[in-house]
């Protein structure tokens, strides 16, 4: 990694365009103002009230970025009533790409996200990830390895089921 400093910022507004090669690595079919208007819908970017969307309390996109301002990997988050846990802060597209450094990248935005949550009073966080990652193999995803390293347990699986586009 050509800068090994990595801090942890929200997604700014002006970013929102930046980050989405990031997001087309996992996603590569998504288009620009599909992305877009998700990161509206999860931050406080100025235009996401008009947009009807950032309302929702306690949620947002957290990035990881090198001191040029590159980001190297995001997550969002929300903050859910769930019956096992109130508020479960939920993590949900945790994006780091296979390169040197991926595990820092990782581990700086789960500390980082730990933090906000407990600031939020979360008793819990959970993180859904893609199921690929957690298929068995020689060695653990180093998706998975982070999260097992900073205490992550696996406790439930996650089933989807896409319905037809309303789009």
């Amino acid at each position: 990694m050509p800068d090994s400093i990595i801090k942890s910022k929200p997604l700014s507004a002006e970013q929102v365009s930046q980050a989405y090669p990031l997001i087309q690595t996992f996603y590569p079919g998504l288009s620009l103002d599909v992305w877009a208007e998700y990161a509206m819908a999860l931050t406080d970017n100025p235009g996401a009230a008009e947009a009807g969307a950032g309302d929702e309390a306690g949620s947002g996109i957290m990035t990881a970025q090198n001191t040029q301002g590159h980001i190297l990997g995001l997550a969002a988050y929300r903050l859910l009533h769930e019956l096992r846990c109130m508020p479960n802060f939920e993590i949900e597209n945790l994006i780091a790409p296979n390169m040197p450094g991926q595990k820092r990248v990782v581990r700086n935005l789960i500390k980082t996200l730990q933090a906000l949550a407990q600031e939020h009073g979360s008793s819990c966080m959970s993180v859904r990830v893609p199921v690929a990652y957690t298929r068995p193999r020689a060695r653990p995803h180093p998706l998975i390895q982070v999260m097992e390293d900073e205490g992550f347990q696996t406790v439930a699986v996650h089933m989807w089921k896409p319905l037809l586009d309303v789009k």
